[in-house]
């Protein structure tokens, strides 16, 4: 486990104790309950999880105990004595075999289907929840909403900023999930539910959240219009498919908001009037920022800091001089190159692992990312003065 993610959790640990507290003063079973789980499960349906979690412990306490009892029972009685002939085993009972075949069958299977009804009950959606496309990649998570936009809120945790995505409260969300590169697992521990995301293939999971919490921890949220809401719960997302080496670091937010706040947080995001570069930067914001920083520090692929204008040298040993990656075109086809085929052109002292954007990014946003990248280089070609009007 990295140092970073101990980070992680660390910063989330003070606000776990309060819940436990809340849950051990409702007695025994509400202090087990909060010793494996810490709070009760959020969101529709969760609570199913932690039913049959219990149900399956007290079931293994039971049986423990019966069988140590036994145990020790029989392990006195039936002791060898000195001067006792010891009595020969027995070597068949047909009613005892019976009873400890068909009663575990039984017990399985009830917990067969239970469990498999809590798995569709996260799998089958409401005719009426709303679709939303969830990308995943090594190592970020990436949701597009239905009318295209993607979150650009972001939550600092350690020395990472994760994306945070806001859902609506009391309304089913139902993610189309895919991955990009590896298999990924989507796990939401508040909503008990886990996942696979796989490469060249859809899985689907629904959730429903249950009236948001204030959570002061949280900054207001604060719109364009002048108003302001408080801040909400956050549900932690992990990635709980081992995916390579940032694996741990791959995390999100998912927080619950009503549904005025949700449609005003959507249309903020909207792409319609930024500029270029500002669609560059928001870009960068929600899907390129895990692996490559914009201010010179080095990550998982090489920074977008300075890369305009600056020579750079491949593995192979070939490169771009300065004076090319000065060249507007010469500039665009390298990027445009390196995200679409990313295999083709590696960076000296990165490994191979970047996967293809091949049809998951328009021109648009293409241009765009080339535009910002251009802006945050210090060969960035100064902005050109409008032109005053002409004097009559």
């Amino acid at each position: 486990m990295s140092v970073s993610l101990l980070t992680n959790f660390a910063s989330v640990l003070p606000a776990a104790r309060a819940p436990f507290s809340a849950l051990a003063s409702q007695g025994f079973s509400g202090w087990l309950h909060g010793l494996f789980f810490r709070e009760g499960a959020r969101g529709l349906d969760g609570s199913a999880s932690d039913d049959l979690f219990i149900d399956i412990w007290w079931l293994s306490v039971f049986f423990f105990v019966v069988l140590m009892v036994l145990m020790v029972y029989w392990t006195i009685k039936y002791r060898r004595r000195p001067g006792t002939i010891a009595l020969p085993s027995s070597s068949h009972n047909t009613p005892l075999e019976i009873a400890w075949t068909v009663i575990p069958l039984g017990i399985l299977a009830v917990i067969f289907f239970r469990g498999f009804h809590g798995y569709m009950a996260h799998a089958v959606a409401p005719a009426n929840a709303i679709v939303m496309d969830l990308q995943a990649q090594k190592w970020d998570w990436l949701i597009t909403y239905p009318d295209g936009e993607n979150s650009a809120l972001k939550k600092r945790v350690g020395d990472k900023d994760v994306p945070v995505f806001v859902m609506p409260a009391n309304t089913p969300v139902r993610l189309k999930m895919h991955s990009i590169d590896v298999i990924h697992s989507f796990w939401v521990p508040d909503f008990r539910g886990k996942f696979d995301v796989m490469p060249n293939r859809y899985t689907s999971y629904w959730f429903q959240g249950d009236t948001p919490k204030p959570d002061p921890t949280n900054e207001p949220m604060k719109f364009s219009d002048g108003t302001e809401f408080k801040g909400y719960e956050d549900h932690w997302v992990f990635c709980a498919e081992y995916c390579g080496d940032s694996h741990s670091e791959m995390t999100a937010v998912i927080r619950i908001v009503p549904e005025e706040v949700y449609k005003k947080t959507i249309k903020a995001w909207g792409t319609d009037g930024l500029s270029p570069v500002e669609l560059g930067k928001r870009m960068h914001a929600t899907r390129c920022a895990s692996c490559h920083s914009n201010d010179g520090k080095t990550g998982t692929g090489p920074t977008w800091k300075d890369m305009f204008g600056h020579a750079v040298e491949f593995a192979d040993g070939t490169g771009l001089s300065a004076d090319q990656m000065g060249d507007d075109t010469e500039f665009a086809n390298y990027v445009r190159e390196s995200i679409l085929t990313p295999s083709k052109k590696i960076v000296k002292g990165f490994p191979n692992q970047m996967a293809s954007f091949q049809g998951l990014l328009d021109e648009k946003q293409l241009n765009g990312i080339i535009a910002y990248m251009r802006s945050i280089s210090d060969k960035a070609p100064a902005a050109v003065p409008a032109a005053e009007p002409a004097k009559k």
